[in-house]
């Protein structure tokens, strides 16, 4: 806003005397012709008239200036700066009236008039001129009012634009709003099916877990019961069995000792072994993550040391050096220990490639054994059929087949 614009308390001054104008019948009209209608008094000066008015009028040039109220009288107005016109107060119309009328009176004969008549009339002027002054400073006013309002309506226009500019603003907001509140339920419900078929998955993924653990069992049981030849084939309860449990409660099944056995007691050691390594491992980490707190303690304790001697002695200089060696020394013996702890987690990387390699080559010499198995089991039974009767070397044959179809499941 205009540092131009009145404060408040230069407000009511101005709205009590515009209060005034109305209450004495002041008028505004917006049509500018009636300035003819005022004479040439309004038109002097302000010293002129004050020179003027406690000067001897005579009778001739008194008349005419009565001829001037007396228009004036009768619906003149005064024009202020912003052209509207402004009349004159009922008071001083009627004291220019009362003074008209006492003057009609003598009109005829203006050397027969008294003195008192020819005196008033200097003091009717003053009254005018006051008044013409109480007049022209409310007209200042008026215009200051004016060009407040002038000057409020341009900072309303300002106003009024910037609130559609907000109001447009708020709608391309809301529509924007919208747009990304369905994007996000879009999101969302995308989201909850995502997590939905990935339990689903895991739930798959378990399922599997359990039928190849089964499956394994069962392998193994069909191949004890051929190496011992029994025909009848009792069934198992998979009720109790589950997949992902602990290691030691894996039951291998009944295995011969010149098979199968050695290998999988081997492979259940070395599982064993990684395992206590593993822990070996983590109770050093352990152990390193402690000294390393305790060094950082101590870090930190020297430090307030350094802070203590700084404040309260002189010669600090020499055992902050000290100190500093010290700090210097701990820090590289933590990290003389963080490169252990690398090279521990590097060794430790490589025991598990070690183990997945060992493993992996442990599950290849299973396979090679599984398949001289079959090989020897058929040459077995090759031999056993020019022994035995057609009928049992038609059942093996039949159980050969299974076990046969049954092996790529297991491989799958």
């Amino acid at each position: 806003m205009c540092s131009r614009l009145p404060k408040r308390h230069n407000v009511e001054p101005v709205l009590r005397i515009v209060s005034q104008l109305f209450a004495g019948q002041l008028d505004l009209s917006s049509s500018s012709g009636a300035t003819d209608q005022m004479g040439d008094f309004y038109h002097m000066p302000a010293d002129t008239i004050a020179n003027a008015d406690g000067a001897f009028v005579p009778a001739k040039k008194f008349h005419k200036r009565r001829m001037q109220r007396k228009a004036r009288a009768h619906g003149a107005g005064t024009v202020t700066h912003s052209g509207a016109i402004v009349n004159r107060s009922k008071s001083v119309d009627d004291l220019t009236a009362a003074n008209i009328a006492s003057e009609s009176d003598s009109d005829e004969d203006p050397l027969s008039k008294p003195h008192s008549t020819i005196v008033s009339a200097p003091n009717a002027d003053k009254l005018i001129h006051q008044k013409d002054q109480q007049i022209a400073k409310l007209i200042k006013k008026l215009t200051a009012v004016f060009e407040c309002n002038n000057q409020f309506a341009v900072e309303h226009e300002k106003l009024q634009k910037q609130y559609q500019q907000a109001i447009q603003n708020l709608r391309t907001l809301e529509t924007i709003q919208a747009k990304s509140c369905e994007r996000c339920a879009l999101a969302d419900a995308e989201r909850c099916q995502l997590v939905k078929e990935n339990s689903d998955l895991r739930n798959d993924v378990k399922m599997m877990k359990i039928l190849v653990y089964r499956l394994n069992v069962q392998i193994e049981r069909y191949q004890d019961t051929i190496r011992d030849g029994q025909q009848n084939i009792p069934k198992l309860d998979f009720v109790d069995s589950t997949y992902g449990g602990a290691k030691d409660n894996l039951n291998w099944g009944p295995v011969h000792s010149h098979t199968l056995g050695p290998l999988l007691n081997a492979y259940e050691e070395t599982i064993a072994e990684k395992t206590e390594l593993v822990q070996q491992y983590e109770s050093e980490l352990a152990s390193f993550t402690g000294k390393l707190k305790t060094v950082l303690e101590e870090n930190e304790a020297l430090q307030k040391v350094t802070e203590q001697v700084r404040a309260g002695q002189t010669g600090w200089a020499t055992e902050k050096a000290r100190l500093q060696a010290q700090v210097d020394v701990l820090r590289s013996k933590a990290d003389v220990q963080g490169k252990r702890a690398d090279l521990a987690k590097d060794k430790l990387v490589e025991v598990l490639k070690c183990y997945e390699q060992k493993v992996q080559a442990q599950n290849l010499d299973i396979e090679r054994l599984q398949e001289a198995y079959s090989r020897s089991k058929g040459e077995l039974t090759s031999l056993r059929n020019l022994t035995q009767n057609p009928e049992i070397v038609a059942d093996s044959l039949k159980e050969c087949q299974k076990y046969v179809s049954m092996k790529p499941q297991n491989i799958n």
